[in-house]
């Protein structure tokens, strides 16, 4: 509790724009297990006996935390992002009654996705807002760094690696222009089937054509004629 109230409290002097309090569960307290906990659970993999590599052939189960303390950054377009530790059982039984063990060691962990992308969309502030919701989440990941637990980050838009402003705008205009261009294409076959209530968020960008011409030059091979 003492390690996530500081990085709680780290957390409410970034530019998100707003910050939960801390939400704490155990399952030694009994009662009615809240609703937020299911968002907490471990998907395991559970392998069938002989089926080698086939993936298919695997089943899953959910490891269910054992003590939960966490709080929430919210910023505009952009998911809620989570922070927090919790306890998981270091094994789990699968339907067919076998032990699989879970990968959680006899400490506390966290595992957490947050996909900030739709926050650099002009409704939500354009660039500037997104950055200050990505570099946000990174400065208190480097908080937790700083307060002694171990951090493992994977950034699609890579800069926990490299903190550079400039190839974070390349890498997010990239993506948007990648998804504005697949978005037009399912848009335009679902029309000609006659469905037009179709939801994308970065169909709501006012440059979503301008998007759409850039993701379509990603896609295509480069010109070897020159």
């Amino acid at each position: 509790m003492r390690l996530v109230k500081a990085l709680r409290g780290f957390a409410g002097t970034q530019p998100f724009d707003s910050v939960s309090r801390i939400y704490a569960w155990h399952e030694l307290d009994g009662g009615v297990e809240p609703d937020w906990l299911r968002l907490h659970q471990w998907l395991v993999t559970c392998p069938k006996a002989g089926d080698g590599d086939d993936d298919s052939a695997n089943s899953y189960t959910w490891a269910r935390p054992r003590h939960v303390v966490m709080f929430t950054a919210i910023g505009r377009g952009s998911e809620t992002a989570a922070f927090g530790l919790a306890r998981y059982p270091e094994t789990v039984t699968a339907d067919d009654g076998t032990v699989v063990p879970t990968g959680a060691g006899d400490g506390y962990d966290w595992r957490n996705f947050c996909k900030t992308q739709y926050a650099s969309l002009p409704r939500y502030g354009g660039f500037d807002h997104f950055l200050r919701i990505h570099g946000g989440i990174v400065a208190v990941l480097d908080e937790a760094e700083r307060l002694g637990m171990s951090v493992d980050v994977r950034d699609d838009g890579k800069f926990w690696d490299h903190r550079d402003a400039g190839l974070l705008r390349a890498e997010v205009d990239r993506w948007n222009g990648l998804v504005a261009v697949v978005a037009g294409k399912l848009k335009d076959k679902l029309g000609e089937a006659g469905i037009h209530d179709i939801i994308a968020p970065i169909t709501d960008d006012p440059l979503f054509e301008h998007l759409e011409a850039k993701g379509q030059e990603l896609l295509e091979p480069p010109d070897d004629s020159e």
